[in-house]
């Protein structure tokens, strides 16, 4: 958890809005689907995709770690950030890792992370 903490205080990794999806999923009881991050941010599944697979870019290279793999030997980034299981839905349901999830808990009441759902940008 102790690296989860420095790695969510860097702001060289986990820009605003990056937080701010993370928290999202914590306040979701610490996993969800794309669909159900996007209609509670109010942005599109895809955007929620593209921004936690960069940050798990990001926190790999910083990390100096290999990628964990998929079944076909592919790099696999969302499993930097999380577990996973299919929905009733079929959906794919995202959960943060129990390490980050404890690591988030300990910051969620600490920093208040808000959208602007007008703009793109995030404060």
């Amino acid at each position: 958890m102790e690296t989860w903490l420095k790695l969510l205080k860097n702001n060289d990794l986990f820009y605003p809005k990056d937080l701010q999806y993370i928290h999202k999923m914590y306040e979701l009881g610490g996993g969800a689907s794309c669909k159900q991050m996007g209609d509670a941010l109010g942005v599109s599944p895809h955007a929620v995709n593209l921004t936690l697979t960069h940050l798990a870019r990001r926190i790999q290279k910083e990390m100096n770690a290999d990628f964990p793999k998929n079944k076909e030997g592919k790099d696999s980034y969302w499993r930097v950030l999380f577990n996973g299981e299919y929905m009733q839905s079929g959906h794919f349901k995202w959960i943060l890792k129990p390490n980050l999830f404890e690591a988030v808990s300990k910051l969620h009441d600490e920093q208040e992370v808000k959208v602007d759902p007008y703009s793109k940008g995030f404060s």
